[in-house]
């Protein structure tokens, strides 16, 4: 009689109840909840349910390519464009997802309580909700959606890590891991983006690295951020990089480095010798060469008729080279005159 009385008895959310033997605890519940009697599972009350439920939600929705991800974007903290992106658009979804487990547990577990039955039945219908045969079509593609921007995402993060291994080698002068990298598939066109976008011969500082690089395909004229390319930025190996074709990224740039053969190469490619340079406060390549000393180059521009007197934002290439004596002597002696005395003559 006391067996049919217990099978009346609706099983309490507060208590643990055991649905072998019909009936609550107390239980030993150190780690796991199991029947003193028949050491069958039993249902735990509901507040522990309830943190099994926020458990189980947690680690359902941190899917494997979530957690790689995860782990990558801890790794790797500068790839913050990419974390953001990827963050909203896995929040959008994860949102919908919690919320339809926590609207599935609330309901089950209601019915669960109510017919005694056993709490294991709470790992079966979080799969069903996310990706078993019972997944609405919502759930497929938002985990399918999730899981190709996560894919991309670690292979761009991947590529980038690989590409900036290469940068780094080439930087420390090792050929040797140069090589690795390079067999291994990193591109020998990779560049610096994170700062001045620099590719690997704007770095490159040995012979060796610079003929492997260039053997492997590397651009001689890839410019940064800047506008330099590798003749413009790494000078220390000028010699080398002519011979694969390199050259400067423009005639205000060879002037500036004392470069006779670049200024010529533009200047025979049409390039106005009096040509102002907007991005350096309109200087001219008589200008830069005049301020940096470059004597050989002054000379040439002169012989191509350079203007002597061409005025920048407010200077004179004379007025440039007032520390240097040879350079203004040079100038004087082919009409040079500073802006004062310009604008002196205007008076």
């Amino acid at each position: 009689m006391s067996e049919e009385i217990n099978d009346l008895i609706p099983p309490n959310p507060k208590k643990h109840w055991c649905q072998k033997c019909k009936k609550h605890g107390p239980y030993n519940t150190n780690n796991t909840d199991f029947c003193n009697v028949c050491n069958s599972e039993v249902f735990p009350p509901n507040d522990s349910l309830e943190e099994r439920k926020n458990v189980v939600v947690l680690m359902v929705a941190l899917s494997p390519f979530e957690l790689l991800f995860l782990f990558f974007s801890l790794k790797f903290l500068w790839c913050f464009s990419l974390i953001i992106l990827s963050i909203l658009t896995l929040s959008y979804f994860q949102i919908k997802r919690i919320n339809k487990l926590n609207n599935f547990y609330k309901q089950w577990s209601e019915w669960a309580l109510s017919k005694g039955y056993d709490s294991s039945k709470d790992r079966i219908g979080a799969f069903d909700i996310l990706g078993g045969k019972k997944a609405k079509p919502l759930h497929k593609i938002a985990n399918t959606i999730v899981g190709i921007i996560l894919l991309i995402g670690c292979i761009l993060i991947y590529n980038t890590y690989r590409n900036y291994s290469l940068i780094n080698a080439v930087q420390e002068r090792n050929i040797e891991a140069v090589k690795k990298a390079i067999d291994d598939g990193a591109s020998v066109n990779a560049y610096d983006w994170l700062e001045s976008g620099s590719t690997l011969l704007h770095y490159a500082e040995t012979k060796e690295i610079v003929e492997l690089l260039i053997t492997n395909g590397a651009n001689v004229n890839a410019k940064n951020k800047n506008g330099e390319t590798p003749l413009d930025y790494n000078r220390s190996m000028e010699e080398h990089l002519r011979v694969h074709g390199a050259k400067h990224s423009s005639i205000h740039s060879a002037a500036r480095y004392g470069d006779v053969q670049g200024v010529e190469e533009f200047l025979d490619a049409g390039v106005d010798v009096n040509e102002a340079d907007h991005a350096n406060y309109e200087m001219t390549a008589l200008h830069l060469s005049a301020k940096h000393g470059h004597r050989e180059v002054v000379e040439f521009l002169i012989t191509r008729e350079a203007n002597v007197n061409v005025m920048d934002i407010q200077d004179t290439p004379l007025d440039l080279a007032s520390s240097k004596p040879e350079i203004a002597d040079l100038l004087r002696k082919h009409g040079a005159k500073t802006a004062e005395e310009l604008k002196a003559e205007k008076k």
